[in-house]
């Protein structure tokens, strides 16, 4: 569907901007979560960039939101589990 290769194109766009991601459990609602782990300078930069695509967003029936900072606890569970093999 073009929800779901939006959302793959995102993430895939993500990735190339050097921006870390994590797939977090689905809330009540039905929707997704992911935990992106950037630089606070970093910030505005992906908010314009994400402004940028909402009409491609909007077309897929997709409604993104930002928030944090966050401390980053998943991403240093994550590596302490790479690190324990």
């Amino acid at each position: 569907t073009d929800r779901q290769q939006t959302l793959a194109g995102l993430q895939q766009a993500l990735r190339s901007r050097g921006v870390p991601s994590l797939a977090a459990p689905a809330p009540r609602d039905g929707g997704l979560r992911w935990h992106l782990l950037i630089a606070r300078d970093d910030r505005a930069g992906l908010d314009r960039w994400l402004a940028a695509q909402a009409d491609l967003f909007d077309a897929a029936g997709l409604d993104l939101t930002l928030d944090g900072p966050w401390p980053p606890y998943r991403f240093a569970a994550q590596a302490m589990e790479a690190l324990d093999g």
